[in-house]
């Protein structure tokens, strides 16, 4: 369990989602998808014009909160990967590979973006967790060029944990075969565990990979993996 603050207790008590702003740069929007407003994972019905990961209110409380901000940078703070992950054709029986991430729920991703694109958004960007492993993506839409990036929502940067097995299925088809079916996925890293430093400024925004030496003793080694930004405006 990790300690939360509590952002309105007196009103609902079950809340954890809340924003910190740090001057006019960046705007940290740290958002629950796991438990107030999530329907059950399913792909099902991951096309129903209702079906919500986030819940109405934080939907909208999340627009609101992008489209007000004077800030430079919104960042999204969250749990699961918001990019699509697809993984045909494997045979895993559907086109996405995990239930339990923004595939499962498409329109409220699509609705997201919709709001992104209609307010002049120019600076989302999502830090996840929780898979495990290192990616950095464009956030798709339907017109998306993989060449020049346009079309893209925001950009996505994950972490990997520092001492959790990542995923082993994927681990055997490798970077490169998830890289030609996803080619809004820039880098993947699927075997090193460790964590990145986020450096914000005016001009970009960069996440920075650091890998652990070793999971099993406590040991000070670490190796910088990769670097990969988004420059302001670009998206």
């Amino acid at each position: 369990w990790m300690p939360l603050r509590m952002p309105d207790p007196a009103q609902d008590t079950q809340r954890i989602y809340r924003k910190f702003r740090y001057g006019d740069l960046m705007e940290l929007h740290m958002l629950d998808t796991r438990l107030q407003g999530r329907e059950e994972q399913g792909f099902a019905n991951a096309n129903d014009p209702g079906r919500t990961i986030l819940g109405q209110n934080q939907f909208e409380w999340l627009c609101f909160n992008m489209d007000t901000s004077s800030a430079q940078w919104q960042v999204l703070g969250q749990q699961v990967m918001m990019a699509p992950f697809d993984i045909n054709p494997l045979p895993f029986g559907q086109q996405y590979g995990n239930d339990d991430q923004w595939d499962a729920y498409e329109t409220e991703r699509n609705n997201l973006y919709d709001s992104v694109f209609a307010n002049n958004i120019q600076n989302m960007v999502v830090l996840t967790g929780d898979i495990h492993t290192s990616w950095a993506n464009d956030l798709p839409t339907d017109t998306y060029n993989s060449s020049t990036g346009a079309g893209s929502a925001g950009v996505e940067f994950i972490v990997s944990s520092v001492t959790s097995p990542g995923l082993a299925a994927a681990q055997t088809v490798g970077p490169t075969v998830l890289q030609a079916l996803n080619d809004h996925m820039k880098y993947i890293d699927l075997a090193e565990q460790g964590y990145y430093i986020l450096d914000v400024n005016k001009a970009r925004i960069q996440a920075d990979w650091f890998y652990v030496d070793r999971i099993d003793q406590v040991d000070a080694l670490e190796n910088y993996g990769t670097s990969w930004k988004s420059d302001d405006g670009s998206r």
